[in-house]
């Protein structure tokens, strides 16, 4: 790995760690004692070439993720309003959704629907309705909120970045975290989760594990649009 850095001896490690000026990846090897591991804690092993490639397996990580978002979407959406417009990384996941009438919340297009960016990770939504109203997380987590709790009459517990105010969602119990996302990430995957949130754009769903999921954040969204219009 390039870019490692190795301790030059077990006792005062952070003084005898070298770093790059510029670092791609840290590598930080521990020792049987748990301390940072030396030359002499590698046995003298000459490299040995494999006697033949092979591949250890693979896992369908998006049939299983499809699975699971068609539990949580409403099976029988309103027909409006609908994404004029979804920008996502994962063309896979895209084509997957067909024209499978379980997802057709987020396959259907309407011409002057709003605009939808999935980040890079799949966490983050944008969320941005024409001609320029680009919603905050604040925003999408208190529509989806409502719709949840009022509409689909779920409950649990809302986690949020410490110092702001509660979002309105009726009984819902509210815990702020300081830190960062992942924290509010591992706070939520220990609770009666209803949603978390963080910026920039993450919302964190019951059922769905702790990490956030555009997708149904989306998916989410546009029901619940579509519920108050009804």
């Amino acid at each position: 790995m390039k870019n490692a850095a190795f301790p030059d001896q077990i006792g005062g490690c952070e003084k005898s760690m070298h770093y790059p000026d510029d670092p791609e990846f840290i590598l930080f090897p521990l020792g049987n004692n748990g301390g940072p591991a030396t030359g002499l804690d590698l046995p003298e092993m000459p490299p040995v070439p494999l006697e033949k490639p092979g591949v250890v397996g693979t896992t369908d990580i998006t049939t299983t993720y499809l699975s699971g978002l068609k539990e949580l979407l409403d099976p029988f959406p309103e027909a409006k309003p609908r994404a004029a417009e979804i920008q996502s990384p994962f063309d896979l996941i895209a084509r997957r959704f067909g024209e499978r009438p379980e997802y057709r919340i987020l396959w259907e297009r309407a011409e002057n629907g709003p605009v939808a960016v999935i980040s890079p990770d799949g966490q983050g939504l944008s969320f941005l309705i024409p001609p320029g109203e680009n919603w905050t997380t604040r925003e999408i987590a208190q529509t989806v909120g409502e719709y949840l709790t009022l509409v689909r009459r779920t409950n649990g517990t809302v986690v949020a970045p410490h110092g702001v105010q509660p979002l309105k969602l009726g009984e819902a119990q509210h815990i702020s975290v300081v830190g960062d996302s992942l924290e509010m990430s591992c706070q939520a995957g220990y609770i009666d989760l209803l949603l978390g949130w963080w910026e920039p754009g993450i919302i964190a769903h019951q059922g769905n594990g702790p990490y956030g999921d555009a997708y149904l954040t989306l998916a989410y969204l546009l029901e619940a649009l579509g519920a108050r219009q009804s």
